[in-house]
C-alpha cells in the first residue's frame, strides 16, 4: 500500500515564499504603492508588513531581496480631505501632489506629497520595516520610465483592446456606450500643463477631465495636448518629465521596469477581471514581462468603519504608536490570512497584548521542543 504524503504549510506566508522561489530569479523584488493624498491611515501597513515579512523570510534563505514602496506623488488631487482649507483646495485642485506646496505654513516640507508621505515613512523604523521609497515624480523624470511612456503611446491601439476586454463586461449598456465613445480618441498618457501645472480639471458637475495626450508625434518624440483647466495648448517632449501614464498602464509599466516579483493588492483591484488582471496582460503583451505574483488582501477597518485617506477617515501609524507597541500590530497582520478582514479596535488593545504573550510563549515552547527533537536525533546517530 502506498503511503500518502501531504504537505501542510506552517503559515500562509510560506505558500507565497514557495511561489516566489519557483520563479527562480536571482534578485527578488517586492513592491507596494500609496498616493499621499492626506494623512495615510494604518491600513496601508497591511500590504507593507506582508512584503516586509516576505523580505525577512527570503533573506533568511540567503536570497537577494529589494522591497519597494512607490509613493505616487504624481497622482492628481481629485479632491482634498475636509481638514485642508477650502481656499487652498480651490487653488490647487487638479495638480499632481508633488506640484502642490505643503498645506501648513509653519512646515518646511518640499510639497504636499512629501508632508503626508514622510508622515507615513517616518514610522517605518518603529515597525521594523526596511524598504526603498520611490517617488513617482522623480521616477517619471528618468529616461527609463519615459521610454515606457513612449512604448505605451506607440501601442495605444493594443492597450485599448486589452482595456475593452476587461472593462466592457463590467458595464451596463449605457455605460458601455459612454466608455466606447471615450475610447475613440483616448491615449494612455496625460500631460501636466506648462502654464497652470494641472493634469486634470474637475467640472461643476464633478466630472474629471484629464489633460490627455491628443497626438503622438513619434518622429519628434513629442505630443500635443490641451489643458482642460486653462485651455493652454502646446507641443511637449515625452522626455520633459511632464507626462504620466494612465493608472492602469502605470502599474504594469513599473512592474516591467523593476521586474517586480510579487505585489499585494486590495480586494477591489485583485478581483477576477479587475485592474490586476488587466495590468498583468498589459505587462505581458505591451512590456514583455510576466508580471508579479498577486497577493489579494481584505481591508483593515477601524472598528466598524472603513478608513479613507482622501475623505479624512483615518487612524495613522503615528497615532497608533502613541498607544501601543508596533509588535502587537505586526502580530495582528501576520497571524491573519490576508483575505480575512481585520477590525482594529482600540478598546481591545489589552486583549491584543494578552494574545501576543500567549503566542510568544507558544512559540518559545515549540522552539524548545524542536531543539530537544534535534538533540535526540543527533544522539541517535552517534549511538
Amino acid at each position: 500500500m502506498k503511503s500518502i504524503s501531504t504537505k501542510f504549510s506552517v503559515h500562509w506566508l510560506e505558500d507565497i515564499v514557495d511561489k516566489i522561489l519557483d520563479r527562480g530569479v536571482s534578485k527578488i523584488t517586492l513592491s507596494t504603492g500609496k498616493t499621499p493624498s492626506g494623512h495615510i491611515h494604518i491600513g496601508i501597513l497591511r500590504e507593507i508588513l506582508i512584503c516586509d515579512a516576505l523580505r525577512r523570510l527570503l533573506e533568511d534563505k540567503g536570497k537577494k531581496v529589494r522591497s519597494l514602496l512607490f509613493m505616487d506623488s504624481l497622482d492628481a488631487a481629485k479632491r482634498f480631505p475636509e481638514y485642508i482649507e477650502s481656499k487652498f483646495q480651490n487653488k490647487h485642485l487638479g495638480k499632481p501632489f508633488s506640484y502642490i506646496p505643503c498645506p501648513y505654513e509653519d512646515c518646511r516640507c518640499e510639497s504636499y506629497a512629501h508632508h503626508f508621505g514622510q508622515e507615513l515613512t517616518s514610522t517605518f523604523t518603529n515597525f521594523g520595516i526596511k524598504n526603498q521609497i520611490i517617488w513617482s515624480h522623480e521616477l517619471y523624470s528618468k529616461k527609463e520610465m519615459q521610454d515606457k511612456i513612449k512604448l505605451a503611446l506607440r501601442k495605444t491601439n493594443e492597450i485599448k483592446a486589452i482595456l475593452k476586454k476587461y472593462i466592457l463586461p463590467t458595464l451596463d449598456e449605457q455605460r458601455k456606450e459612454e466608455f466606447l465613445k471615450s475610447q475613440e480618441n483616448w491615449m494612455p498618457a496625460m500631460v501636466i500643463c506648462e502654464k497652470c501645472n494641472r493634469i486634470q480639471f474637475k467640472t461643476k458637475e464633478n466630472s474629471i477631465l484629464p489633460n490627455r495626450v491628443l497626438k503622438f508625434i513619434e518622429e519628434e518624440d513629442s505630443v500635443l495636448y490641451k489643458c482642460q483647466a486653462c485651455e493652454h495648448e502646446s507641443k511637449i517632449s515625452i522626455y520633459s518629465g511632464r507626462l504620466k501614464l494612465n493608472w492602469r498602464v502605470d502599474w504594469p509599466a513599473k512592474w516591467a521596469l523593476f521586474e517586480t516579483t510579487c505585489e499585494p493588492a486590495g480586494k477591489d483591484h485583485a478581483v477576477k477581471g479587475g485592474a490586476y488582471d488587466t495590468g498583468l496582460e498589459l505587462c505581458q503583451k505591451i512590456y514583455e514581462y510576466e508580471g508579479p505574483i498577486r497577493i489579494a488582501y481584505e481591508w483593515l477597518r477601524l472598528g466598524e468603519r472603513d478608513m479613507k485617506t482622501s475623505k479624512g477617515i483615518v487612524f495613522t501609524p503615528k497615532e497608533y504608536l502613541k498607544l501601543a507597541d508596533p509588535t502587537i500590530y505586526r502580530m495582528l497582520i501576520l497571524r491573519t490570512n490576508p483575505m480575512k478582514h481585520i477590525s482594529l479596535r482600540i478598546e481591545e488593545l489589552p486583549q491584543y497584548y494578552d494574545q501576543y504573550e500567549e503566542l510568544r510563549i507558544f512559540i518559545m515552547i515549540m522552539n524548545q521542543m524542536i531543539q530537544k527533537r534535534k538533540l535526540h536525533l543527533q544522539n541517535s546517530y552517534i549511538h
